[in-house]
């Protein structure tokens, strides 16, 4: 298992998703398409403000940037739905205000109340199983039955089913096609390939493809290959965890008196393997 953490962490790099945005005309539109009324806003109005290692261990697909006086947090989900993901936003959201007062000399022991930006927060779920038909998602709703608690955050929930427009909606497109072709020749350099020459024949992302075509098959598989390393972490930890339970199990039966023979069935292990564990635990006594 070591060595499966050790992979993962020499893999660790950007996504697309932060990538795409590290351009400031996408990051432009985007907030155009949140905030269609604040047409007055430039490239020079927004800023690229996104915190790396906030969760040590995960690839990057959280967004920060500010327009005006606000700070935009975006979250992107391509994997199974969780609630969880507003714990994600609470801790991004506190590291960007610990940045922040750094940054701005801002004095938290001072009787002074300055302005400070208003927190905005999205998660864009681009995965498939299950349908999230919600629009909406807050700690209080999710895990205090809708209570109204001393702190809370409430977010946007953007998908392909209530889609916002502009870059994201292609990149969300970009997502799916490249899961489709992944159907078709499971997670392999070929799969992302076909996916960044289809996106490129129909004009989604076109213009970015084109400009960071091999980072982006390189970020992609880098994606992959760390969910299939953390999936097999996962199913190691479950194989150890199951036979931790079987073990203990059988140390008690025999103790009781049931014959290893029977044991072995009950726990589904080999009579050698049932054998060797109750043989351990009377060395040990």
């Amino acid at each position: 298992m070591q060595e499966a953490k050790d992979k993962m962490n020499r893999g660790y790099k950007d996504s697309v998703f932060v990538d795409l945005f590290n351009d400031k005309k996408y990051l432009l539109d985007l907030y155009r398409h949140l905030h269609p009324e604040d047409s007055g806003v430039s490239e020079d109005d927004v800023k690229n403000i996104t915190i790396s290692n906030v969760l040590a261990g995960k690839m990057h697909n959280d967004l920060g940037f500010t327009a005006g006086n606000r700070f935009m947090i975006l979250v992107e989900e391509q994997s199974s739905w969780s609630d969880n993901i507003v714990w994600r936003l609470l801790i991004y959201v506190a590291e960007t205000y610990k940045k922040y007062f750094n940054e701005t000399s801002y004095n938290l022991f001072s009787t002074t109340v300055k302005e400070i930006p208003k927190p905005e927060f999205y998660v864009v779920y681009t995965g498939e199983n299950p349908k999230i038909t919600i629009n909406k998602i807050s700690i209080s709703e999710k895990f205090f039955n809708g209570e109204k608690i001393p702190l809370d955050l409430e977010a946007t929930v953007i998908t392909n089913d209530n889609p916002l427009g502009g870059v994201l909606s292609e990149y969300m497109n970009f997502v799916a096609i490249v899961e489709e072709q992944i159907k078709i020749y499971g997670r392999t350099e070929k799969a992302i390939k076909e996916a960044v020459k289809i996106c490129k024949d129909t004009n989604i992302l076109k213009e970015y493809l084109e400009k960071r075509e091999s980072e982006v098959i390189s970020m992609l598989d880098g994606y992959y290959s760390q969910e299939d390393v953390t999936n097999m972490m996962l199913r190691e930890a479950e194989d150890i965890g199951k036979e931790k339970g079987a073990r203990e199990a059988a140390v008690g039966m025999a103790a009781d008196g049931i014959s290893l023979e029977t044991i072995a069935k009950i726990v589904k292990y080999p009579l050698d393997t049932v054998k060797m564990w109750v043989g351990s635990s009377k060395a040990r006594i």
